[in-house]
C-alpha cells in the first residue's frame, strides 16, 4: 500500500497548478550546473524518459547526468492524468502494414507490456507513487465505436490478455457515468500519482549514481573531437553520447525534430472531494477510463476521492478559460448528480502527436539518441521507451524497437490553423457518433 499526502495549499513555484502539485511528496534538492563537467552519457529533460534513462544507465556502472531547465516532471509527466494504459493507438494488423511482421509484433508486444514494466519497476525501486494495477476501462459512446472495440477486446482474448466485456448496465453499476453502450476492461492498466512518480524516479535514479541538474536549460549540442559537448546557461557538459527527452516541450535544440512532433494541450480538471453516496458509485474499484472519441476523453478517481478528467477540449498550446469549461460540461453529462461540485483544480499538460500515431526512436548522429511521440499515452510507454534508450546509448543487440529518421510533418509551420480545423472535424464526428 502506498502513500498519498492530502491536499495542502495551491502550488504557487513553477509547477502547473495541478492536483497533483498540491497532493505531492516534496521534491528532492538538486543542484545547478556550474562550469564544465564530464559524464559517459548526457540527458536532455527529467521527465519519464530521460530520468527512466539515467536510472537504467546508472544501474549498468554509467556515468550519466541529467540535465533539467525547470526540475524533474515540471512539463507534462507532472501533469498528465496518471492513467497508466497499455498499448499504442494503432492495433497489431496496423503495425504489420507499417513495418515488417518481426519488427510489428516485437514493437506491439513492447507496448502491450509496458504497464507491467512500469509496475515492476516501482515496486523494484521503492518508489511511493499511489500505484495501484487496477486495470483500464476502454468504453464506446457510439454504435460504430461499440463494434470496433468489441472487434478489439476479441483479439486481445485471443492473444490471453486478461480482460472482461462489459455491457451498458455492467458500466453503469461497475464506474455509475450514464451515455456508455458497452467497453472492456484490461487488467493491465492502473494509475499512479504521476509527480510523485516522475520525483521517485529521479530519487531512484541519484540514489544508483546518476547527477541530475536543476536550472540547465540546454541551448547547444556539438560534436567535438568524437565527443559531444552539450552546453547550458551555466555550463557545460562533455560525454560520450546525448539522450534527448523532451517529448511535447521539445523545442529547436536539434533540426527538424520538433518539425517532426504535434505538440497539444490536453486539459484537466479534478473536483472536489465526493461525497460518501457519490464515492460508492462512481469508480468504487479506482480504475483509469477513456473511451472511443475521436477527441480523447479520459477520467479516474483519485486517491483522496476526487474526479479527474481530461481530454483535448481544443487543439492548441495556449490556456483557455473555455477549455476547462468543455471538460466540466462533459463531466455533468457522465454524472448529472456531479452538477453542483466545485472544481477545485484546472491544468493542462504538453501531449505530443506523431503523423503516424506512433512513438519514434532516433539517432540522427552518431552517439545522439532520441524518444519522442506518445501520442497520450506516456507513462508507462515514456517510461519503457526511456530503458530502450539506455539499451540503444549501452549499443545493446536486438533492441526490440525500429530506430527511424527523423521526419518532418507537412506543413508543419501552419499547424496551428490546420488543427484547428481538425479539432472542429472531429468534434462534429464525435457528435454524430463517428
Amino acid at each position: 500500500m502506498t502513500s498519498y499526502r492530502p491536499a495542502a495549499p495551491r502550488n504557487s513555484g513553477m509547477l502547473a497548478d495541478s492536483l497533483w502539485a498540491a497532493t505531492a511528496s516534496p521534491p528532492p534538492q538538486l543542484p545547478v550546473l556550474e562550469g564544465e563537467a564530464a559524464f559517459d552519457v548526457a540527458v536532455v529533460g527529467a521527465g519519464y524518459t530521460g530520468l527512466s534513462a539515467a536510472l537504467h544507465l546508472a544501474e549498468r556502472g554509467v556515468r550519466v547526468a541529467v540535465l533539467e531547465a525547470e526540475e524533474p516532471g515540471w512539463g507534462a509527466s507532472g501533469r498528465n492524468g496518471g492513467q497508466v494504459n497499455p498499448g499504442f493507438k494503432l492495433p497489431r494488423g496496423d503495425l504489420r502494414r507499417l513495418f515488417a511482421s518481426d519488427v510489428a509484433d516485437r514493437m506491439y508486444d513492447v507496448g502491450a507490456d509496458a504497464p507491467r514494466f512500469l509496475f515492476d519497476l516501482v515496486r523494484r525501486t521503492g518508489i511511493e507513487c499511489a500505484a495501484a494495477q487496477t486495470g483500464t476501462y476502454r468504453l464506446a459512446h457510439s454504435a460504430p465505436a461499440l463494434r470496433a472495440l468489441q472487434g478489439a477486446a476479441e483479439t486481445l482474448a485471443g492473444e490471453g490478455t486478461p480482460m472482461r466485456q462489459l455491457d451498458r448496465q455492467a458500466i453503469s453499476g461497475e464506474i455509475g457515468a450514464i451515455g456508455y453502450l458497452g467497453g472492456f476492461l484490461d487488467a493491465r492498466g492502473g494509475n499512479v500519482h504521476p509527480l510523485d512518480y516522475v520525483r521517485g524516479l529521479a530519487r531512484a535514479a541519484i540514489a544508483r549514481g546518476a547527477a541530475i541538474y536543476i536550472g540547465a536549460q540546454v541551448g547547444t549540442l556539438q560534436r567535438e573531437a568524437g565527443r559531444w559537448r552539450v552546453r547550458t546557461r551555466g555550463g557545460s557538459v562533455r560525454a560520450d553520447s546525448v539522450i534527448v527527452g523532451t517529448n511535447g516541450y521539445t523545442d529547436g535544440l536539434w533540426p527538424g525534430l520538433a518539425a517532426s512532433l504535434l505538440p497539444v494541450l490536453s486539459f484537466q480538471i479534478a473536483t472536489a472531494p465526493l461525497g460518501a453516496a457519490d464515492a460508492r458509485a462512481i469508480l468504487p474499484g479506482r480504475q483509469a477510463v477513456y473511451d472511443s472519441r475521436r477527441l480523447v476523453l479520459y477520467f479516474r478517481r483519485s486517491p483522496d476521492d476526487r474526479i479527474v478528467l481530461g481530454g483535448r477540449a481544443s487543439f492548441t498550446v495556449a490556456h483557455r478559460t473555455a477549455d476547462y469549461g468543455v471538460l466540466r460540461r462533459v463531466l455533468t453529462g457522465l454524472y448529472p448528480a456531479l452538477a453542483a461540485v466545485p472544481i477545485d483544480y484546472r491544468w493542462a499538460g504538453r501531449v505530443a502527436i506523431t503523423r503516424d500515431f506512433l512513438p519514434h526512436l532516433h539517432e540522427p548522429a552518431p552517439g545522439l539518441f532520441v524518444a519522442v511521440g506518445y501520442n497520450g499515452r506516456g507513462v508507462a510507454m515514456a517510461t519503457r521507451m526511456g530503458a530502450l534508450l539506455a539499451d540503444v546509448a549501452c549499443r545493446q543487440d536486438d533492441v526490440p524497437f525500429p530506430v527511424t529518421p527523423i521526419r518532418g510533418i507537412p506543413l508543419h509551420a501552419f499547424r496551428q490553423p490546420v488543427l484547428h480545423v481538425a479539432m472542429l472535424y472531429q468534434s462534429a464526428m464525435d457528435s454524430l457518433g463517428r
